[in-house]
């Protein structure tokens, strides 16, 4: 199966629980001593909220879970852009916390699985042995290493394979396929009603198309993802 980056794009339709705001950022980063995280957006739906993925590391993930404690309301569904660790591991919280939780996305981790997964968990172990990485990269490592041992940890239990209209936790969106990064259209959406976000959406198509074609060709380029410390050698580890 070929490992392809395989995107989701969530437009939200109709049948949203009222709330105070459209959608709840929880920001990602991407700082220079550890690996990334991805942004987290949280929507509410009639039986609970929706978590649009859920970042790399446990502090993150545990931004995601006090949302909803005060919020007073459970994690009903997750649903991942991609299968990338940044935007995936933290599932594994979220269903420690909230074991019925569903978890939505395409099946391009068992793809990965077999492909890039496999030759980043090998780079892992290097790294692992080295006495010269840091305790925290080794703690990334290690929490990277878990899930793709325990792919179930992360896997979704809603399989999306096609586009079209889908209804989770009792609201109904429009999700469509992509093979690459959904930020782009989901922010271009999200623009029509909240103009604060209108220049950085309009700012990401050409940045994306740039982005596509270093994905697709040979150039060599370097990528923040595989980068694990600043005082760190280069590494293949998961991304």
């Amino acid at each position: 199966m070929r490992s392809t980056l395989t995107a989701l794009i969530l437009l939200t339709l109709s049948g949203a629980a009222p709330a105070a705001e459209p959608y709840h950022l929880i920001p990602g980063a991407v700082p220079l001593d550890s690996g990334p995280d991805g942004n987290t957006i949280v929507f509410d739906a009639p039986k609970g909220l929706i978590v649009f993925d859920t970042g790399r590391h446990p502090e993150h993930a545990q931004k995601i879970l006090d949302y909803a404690k005060v919020r007073h309301r459970p994690i009903a569904a997750i649903i991942n852009s991609h299968w990338h660790l940044d935007h995936t591991t933290g599932n594994w919280d979220i269903r420690q916390a909230y074991p019925h939780v569903a978890v939505y996305a395409s099946n391009a981790l068992e793809g990965a699985l077999a492909t890039f997964l496999k030759t980043s968990r090998a780079d892992t172990d290097k790294m692992l042995a080295d006495p010269k990485t840091p305790a925290v990269v080794r703690d990334q490592l290690l929490r990277g290493r878990a899930v793709i041992d325990h792919p179930e940890r992360i896997r979704p239990n809603h399989i999306v394979a096609k586009s079209g209209a889908l209804t989770i936790a009792g609201r109904r969106f429009d999700v469509h396929l992509a093979r690459f990064a959904a930020t782009v259209l989901f922010l271009l959406k999200m623009a029509e009603t909240d103009r604060s976000l209108k220049a950085w959406a309009l700012g990401l198509p050409p940045l994306m198309l740039l982005v596509a074609f270093l994905m697709m060709s040979t150039v060599r380029y370097p990528s923040g993802k595989k980068a694990v410390g600043r005082n760190a050698r280069r590494s293949e580890g998961p991304i």
